[in-house]
């Protein structure tokens, strides 16, 4: 369940608790007001908590719920537990990403980075996604003209890799960002089967 349908659940699935001191109130008589006054909607508290906690401040998400908890402890505590769980979990997939990239592992990066589900570490996480995205579409190209042979001039055009990362970095899909990548570059896309790579026109040879 992602993050904004299994939010919504925990604020829709409570009802302010009744007042303790209101007992039944006797037939054809009006029930009297608690000595404590009204108790506050659920409903706003819990939806100034998600703000808040969006917003990348989980601290003070908790802090809002305050008043809920005066009137409801077991949903304050159940949005509580549920919002502290989302962040950690979120906080550590965001540390495996980097720990990851670091080592050079990208596509285990990228499922990490596919599995942040907060809109803040989304957010956050940005600059590190397009740089996951355009190592694991270069190494697919690499792998793919490895796994072909290598052309007559050793190898795909120069600059191919650069072209392929700043078409990405615009948002282009990857097989787009690849196909007008090599041909900027002067490279022809050349399939043979499932392999695809961009060989140097120079370079193509008769069928």
């Amino acid at each position: 369940m992602g993050f904004a349908a299994g939010l919504h659940t925990l604020v829709t699935s409570h009802h302010p608790a009744p007042l303790a001191s209101q007992g039944p109130c006797p037939p054809g008589e009006r029930c009297p007001q608690s000595s404590a006054g009204p108790l506050p909607a659920t409903e706003p508290i819990k939806q100034v908590a998600l703000n808040r906690f969006r917003q990348g401040d989980p601290e003070g998400a908790v802090a809002a719920l305050a008043p809920l908890r005066q009137s409801d402890p077991s949903a304050a505590d159940t949005l509580q537990d549920a919002l502290r769980s989302n962040w950690n979990r979120n906080r550590l997939e965001a540390s495996r990403a980097e720990r990851l990239a670091a080592a050079g592992h990208w596509w285990e990066a990228l499922d990490a980075l596919n599995r942040l589900d907060h809109p803040w570490w989304q957010r956050h996480s940005q600059e590190l996604r397009r740089r996951v995205e355009a190592k694991a579409a270069a190494l697919e190209q690499e792998h793919e003209h490895h796994s072909h042979g290598s052309t007559p001039e050793g190898g795909p055009p120069a600059g191919l890799d650069a072209e392929i990362q700043r078409r990405l970095r615009g948002g282009q899909p990857q097989w787009q960002a690849f196909q007008e990548g090599c041909a900027t570059v002067g490279g022809q896309v050349h399939e043979e089967g499932p392999e695809v790579t961009c060989m140097p026109r120079r370079g193509q040879q008769g069928p």
